[in-house]
């Protein structure tokens, strides 16, 4: 009875206001309608958000060392209970001029694995000195940017490259909203993402280690499944974490004692290349000056010995000057010397045949003399012959007349015919030699005639010889005198071609002693810089020494001051609105 009675109450109210039923009616049904929107909007949200991370591979667990990660570290993680896969990343944070702004970019390698990348623009990059822009940058395909290192290390010590060409525009799982993060360069906060390929990055190890759990990829991500599962191997990582801590420390402490030890020997082969190159460098500073020296004494002897050259070329000249002259008075004479031998040569050709008909005639007047001369000495001979016959007759008869004497009474009468014969003898005899004495006189008259015509002839044969001969002495001599000359001409042209040479050669000793003495100036000057330079190179040396022994010094103190390395171990729970993205979901839901 009591329901009845109710029900009637409300139907009749609602019959007796309809308009406030139906308002609070629609007021409630829509804050039914809102309720179940919000409700559905916190499950909506972690889904969609899970979905998104799935198909992104976005990293459980992300992991960083202060010195790095190597690729045994990356093993090692991959190698831990309940992970499914580790990789190991490339990234950097670097500045960007543009225009009058300065902008912080946080360049990062592309993964092959994990945080992959979505393309909205363009294409992925392929090779060195492409990139992918943050699609929210501002950027656009095709600017190239120029990046500059926001630390005293030069962006070559982290990239192949520092300019790049944006081919395409995206984003990465690790951004979920417009926030980037904060650096330790420029303005403190990352302004933009560029995404390059692995192989720009020129480090020796990764900058961090990203990994997947097993089984998290099946849970929803902002629930507490996902979390105790991730919160499981986030704990075996940081103990991981110390483990590689002290085996990277080892690592590195044998690695810098063996650069130490190579820094050692480096040093020691330093310290005796120095000592060996000083050595050399010393003992060519001292070859140099002893060919300096020589140099110097080869220049003042070669100037002393063209001084005494020109001396002699000049001497020579002045004695070929006086030679030509005398040449010249000599082809003067000659030519004197032909005309008084053409004058005389003419006068004895002219003269000749009158001399010759001359002795000719007087050779015919000799010879008749001569015939004559003969003739008479035929007729003195006969005559000297009957003298003597005479005289023999006229002896034989004083012979006898003298016997006569002794017997004269009986002879008394030969005795006078013999006187009267004698008488006769006597008388031819002195008619014959009166004859002989005139024939004598003849003779000796006629052979001084001869002796005198033929002494003519003579003198006049020998004045003829002796002018041809005087003609042939001065040919002779002409022709001596021209051969003379044509040898003088030719010594004095041979002369002159040799002291012309002769100062050629001078001229050319000069140039060579003039470059001598210019690259002994120039060798003199390498020598004084060789000199410095090798002051420099020996304090250059022991300074290099001195560094290099402090730096192993220094490199001692750092070894041993090597610190532990320091791990941070993270969630996704330190990427940039992640956090935030839960937290708004569970802020719907309790709405």
């Amino acid at each position: 009875m009591a329901k009845k009675a109710t029900r009637r109450d409300f139907y009749m109210e609602i019959r007796r206001s309809p308009g406030r039923f139906f308002s609070i009616l629609f007021i409630v049904a829509l804050g039914v309608a809102f309720f179940s929107g919000i409700r559905a909007a916190e499950p909506d949200m972690r889904i969609t958000g899970d979905s998104y991370f799935d198909a992104a591979k976005l990293m459980d667990i992300k992991a960083l060392s202060t010195y790095g990660v190597t690729k045994e570290d990356v093993k090692a993680f991959e190698e831990l209970p309940g992970v499914a896969q580790a990789e190991g990343a490339y990234s950097a944070d670097f500045l960007y001029d543009l225009k009058e702004e300065q902008h912080v970019l946080h360049v990062m390698g592309i993964q092959k694995e994990m945080n992959r990348l979505t393309v909205t623009k363009g294409r992925l990059p392929e090779v060195v000195g492409e990139c992918l822009a943050d699609d929210e940058s501002g950027y656009k395909v095709g600017d190239i940017i120029r990046l500059k290192s926001g630390t005293k290390d030069s962006v070559s010590e982290t990239l192949k490259t520092d300019t790049l060409e944006i081919v395409g525009l995206g984003n990465s799982p690790c951004y979920l909203s417009y926030g980037r993060g904060s650096t330790a360069i420029g303005t403190g906060s990352i302004d933009a993402f560029l995404a390059i390929p692995e192989e720009t990055f020129d480090m020796d190890v990764y900058s961090e280690v990203y990994v997947q759990v097993k089984g998290a990829r099946g849970l929803l991500s902002f629930t507490d499944e996902y979390e105790e599962k991730v919160e499981s191997a986030l704990d075996a990582a940081e103990v991981l974490a110390e483990e590689r801590g002290v085996i990277r420390k080892k690592e590195i402490v044998d690695e810098a004692n063996e650069k130490l030890e190579e820094a050692r020997n480096e040093l020691a082969d330093g310290k005796a290349k120095a000592k060996r190159e000083l050595r050399d460098a010393k003992k060519e500073i001292d070859d140099a000056q002893k060919k300096l020296k020589d140099a110097k004494k080869e220049i003042k002897d070669g100037k002393k010995k063209l001084k005494d050259a020109k001396k002699t070329l000049r001497s020579k000249q002045k004695q070929l000057d006086k030679a030509r002259k005398q040449y010249k008075s000599g082809k003067k004479d000659l030519e004197k010397g032909k005309k008084e031998y053409e004058k005389g040569l003419k006068k004895y050709k002219k003269s000749k045949p009158d001399a010759q008909k001359k002795m000719k005639d007087g050779r015919s007047q000799a010879a008749a003399l001569k015939t004559q001369i003969d003739e008479d000495e035929k007729t003195y001979g006969v005559l000297k012959s009957q003298i003597d016959k005479l005289t023999g007759e006229l002896k034989n008869l004083e012979g006898a007349g003298a016997d006569g004497e002794t017997g004269a009474g009986e002879n008394e009468g030969a005795g006078a015919g013999t006187e009267e014969a004698a008488g006769m003898i006597k008388a031819q005899l002195e008619k014959l030699n009166a004859q002989a004495q005139g024939m004598n006189q003849k003779i000796t008259a006629e052979k001084q005639a001869y002796t005198s015509a033929m002494a003519e002839l003579d003198k006049a044969q020998g004045q003829l010889d002796a002018a041809k001969k005087t003609l042939d002495k001065s040919r002779k001599q002409l022709e001596k005198g021209e051969k003379e000359l044509k040898k003088a001409k030719k010594q004095i042209k041979s002369g002159q071609k040799k002291i012309d040479e002769g100062w050629k050669e001078l001229e050319k000793q000069e140039k060579k002693l003039t470059d001598g003495e210019k690259e002994l100036t120039s060798n003199e000057a390498k020598l004084a810089d060789a000199k410095k330079e090798y002051k420099k190179g020996k304090e250059d040396a022991k300074k290099e020494i001195r560094d290099g022994e402090k730096k192993i010094a220094d490199a001692k103190e750092d070894i041993a001051d090597i610190k532990d390395p320091k791990w941070y171990v993270y969630d996704r729970s330190t990427l940039v609105e992640y956090s935030g993205f839960g937290e708004n979901a569970e802020r719907l839901g309790a709405i």
